[in-house]
Protein backbone atom coordinates (compact mmCIF):
# COMPACT_ATOMS: atom_id res chain seq x y z
CA UNK A 1 0.00 0.00 0.00
CA UNK A 2 2.87 2.17 0.53
CA UNK A 3 4.29 2.39 -2.72
CA UNK A 4 0.79 2.96 -4.16
CA UNK A 5 0.68 6.27 -2.16
CA UNK A 6 4.30 7.22 -2.91
CA UNK A 7 3.49 8.29 -6.58
CA UNK A 8 0.77 10.49 -5.58
CA UNK A 9 2.46 11.77 -2.95
CA UNK A 10 5.06 12.66 -4.68
CA UNK A 11 2.85 14.37 -7.75
CA UNK A 12 1.22 16.29 -5.12
CA UNK A 13 4.52 17.87 -3.66
CA UNK A 14 5.85 19.16 -7.35
CA UNK A 15 2.16 20.86 -7.38
CA UNK A 16 2.70 22.27 -4.11
CA UNK A 17 6.33 23.29 -4.94
CA UNK A 18 5.02 24.52 -8.44
CA UNK A 19 2.43 26.98 -6.65
CA UNK A 20 5.08 28.30 -3.85
CA UNK A 21 7.70 29.40 -6.55
CA UNK A 22 5.05 30.51 -8.56
CA UNK A 23 5.00 34.05 -7.79
CA UNK A 24 8.89 33.71 -9.00
CA UNK A 25 8.27 32.21 -12.58
CA UNK A 26 8.63 34.42 -15.50
CA UNK A 27 5.78 34.75 -17.85
CA UNK A 28 7.38 32.52 -20.63
CA UNK A 29 8.97 28.90 -19.59
CA UNK A 30 11.17 27.12 -21.80
CA UNK A 31 9.46 24.03 -22.62
CA UNK A 32 11.92 22.60 -25.50
CA UNK A 33 15.44 22.67 -26.47
CA UNK A 34 17.29 22.01 -29.63
CA UNK A 35 20.57 19.65 -29.89
CA UNK A 36 22.36 23.01 -29.22
CA UNK A 37 21.18 23.78 -25.89
CA UNK A 38 19.24 26.94 -26.65
CA UNK A 39 15.75 27.15 -25.43
CA UNK A 40 13.60 26.26 -29.16
CA UNK A 41 10.41 26.14 -27.73
CA UNK A 42 8.45 28.30 -24.90
CA UNK A 43 5.05 28.20 -22.75
CA UNK A 44 3.27 30.05 -21.11
CA UNK A 45 3.51 29.91 -17.11
CA UNK A 46 0.53 28.41 -16.53
CA UNK A 47 0.79 25.00 -18.63
CA UNK A 48 4.52 25.41 -18.80
CA UNK A 49 4.88 25.26 -14.58
CA UNK A 50 1.99 22.66 -14.37
CA UNK A 51 3.16 20.18 -17.32
CA UNK A 52 5.67 18.08 -15.26
CA UNK A 53 3.27 17.64 -12.25
CA UNK A 54 0.20 16.84 -13.97
CA UNK A 55 1.99 14.39 -16.45
CA UNK A 56 3.25 12.57 -13.13
CA UNK A 57 -0.35 12.64 -11.43
CA UNK A 58 -1.49 10.89 -14.98
CA UNK A 59 0.93 8.33 -14.65
CA UNK A 60 0.25 7.79 -11.51
CA UNK A 61 -3.46 7.39 -12.43
CA UNK A 62 -3.12 5.24 -15.64
CA UNK A 63 -0.29 2.87 -15.12
CA UNK A 64 -2.38 0.88 -12.47
CA UNK A 65 -4.89 0.34 -14.67
CA UNK A 66 -2.56 -0.59 -17.67
CA UNK A 67 -1.07 -3.68 -15.63
CA UNK A 68 -4.82 -5.22 -15.76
Amino acid sequence: MRSKALGGTIAGLMALVTVAVWRWLPDRIPTHWGISGEADGWSGRWPGAFMMPGIALALWLVLPTLRR
